[in-house]
């Protein structure tokens, strides 16, 4: 099974996993203050077979670099992440009601 690597990205943590037999990558952020989940994605990565030993990961002001392949192949990712606040994650999933006419709006 693949290692997980975890990176702090601006109060974020994020973790690291490469996809099995693929070059893809499984990255999910997690508050870091919290630790819920907020965010996950799978990215492709141009890292071939050769990353398949290993991966060096290392992150600074938002962007992170990872090495593969002993140092033969590299891959960036930018990070652009809001300041997480648990009124972000909440809204977010939230749907807005809205009211079909005056039938369904009554005073209390």
């Amino acid at each position: 099974a693949p290692s997980a690597a975890w990176l702090c990205v601006s109060g974020y943590l994020a973790e690291c996993v490469p996809v099995e037999g693929q070059s893809d990558l499984t990255v999910a952020l997690r508050d870091a203050r919290f630790g819920m989940q907020v965010a996950s994605a799978e990215v492709p990565l141009a890292l071939g077979k050769k990353a398949a030993g290993g991966l060096l990961f290392t992150a600074s002001r938002g962007t992170a670099l990872i090495v593969g392949g002993k140092g033969s192949e590299a891959a960036a990712l930018r990070w652009r992440l809001p300041r997480f606040s648990l009124q972000l994650l909440i809204g977010a999933g939230a749907k807005e009601a809205l009211a079909q006419g005056p039938a369904q709006l009554s005073a209390l």
